[in-house]
C-alpha cells in the first residue's frame, strides 16, 4: 500500500477500512483501472521529463552539483530540509506550501531522515542518461526523429 505519510485522516481512511477479497481472477471495476492507468502514465511521463531537465543541467558549461547543492543549503550545515528548500525557492520567485516541499524532501530523501545530504541531491540531480544519447531517453517524438527510425 501506497500512502501520503502527510495525510494522515486519508491514511486513517484507509487503513480502517474492511479488507475486501479479490479473487485471482477478479479485475477492479474499468473507471478504477482507468484512473489507476493515468496515475501511471502521469508518472512516466514525468520522469522522461525530469530526465530530459536534467539532461540538459549536466550539459551546461556553468553548472556543477556541488554549486546547485550549495545554492539551496543556504545555512551550509550539510543538509536540505523543508526550512532552507523553502528559501531557496522563495528567492526564486516559487511559492511552496509546507506539504509541497515535504513532498520534494520525501521524493529525493533515500535515507528517510527527511534530511537531504549532498549524496542524494547527487543521485536525485543526475540523468539515467548520459547526454551523448539523448533520443534513447527523450519523449517518443524525439525517438520517432532519430536518425535510426527515419525511413528513407
Amino acid at each position: 500500500m501506497l500512502l501520503p505519510c502527510e495525510d494522515n485522516l486519508l491514511r486513517n481512511i484507509t487503513v480502517d477500512r474492511p479488507a475486501q477479497r479479490v479473487g485471482r481472477f477478479d479485475s477492479l471495476p474499468c473507471d478504477i483501472e482507468q484512473c489507476i492507468l493515468d496515475v501511471l502514465e502521469k508518472e512516466v511521463d514525468l520522469a522522461r521529463r525530469l530526465d530530459i531537465l536534467k539532461r540538459d543541467l549536466e550539459i551546461r558549461y556553468d553548472y556543477s552539483v556541488l554549486a546547485a547543492y550549495r545554492s539551496v543549503d543556504k545555512y551550509n550545515d550539510g543538509r536540505i530540509d523543508t526550512h532552507n528548500l523553502g528559501s531557496f525557492l522563495r528567492s526564486c520567485g516559487h511559492y511552496a506550501s509546507e506539504r509541497e516541499l515535504l513532498a520534494i524532501v520525501r521524493r529525493i530523501d533515500a535515507d528517510g531522515d527527511s534530511r537531504l545530504s549532498y549524496a542524494e541531491f547527487s543521485s536525485f540531480v543526475r540523468s539515467t542518461c548520459p547526454p551523448s544519447t539523448p533520443s534513447m531517453c527523450g519523449s517518443v517524438a524525439a525517438r520517432a526523429e532519430s536518425p535510426d527510425n527515419r525511413r528513407a
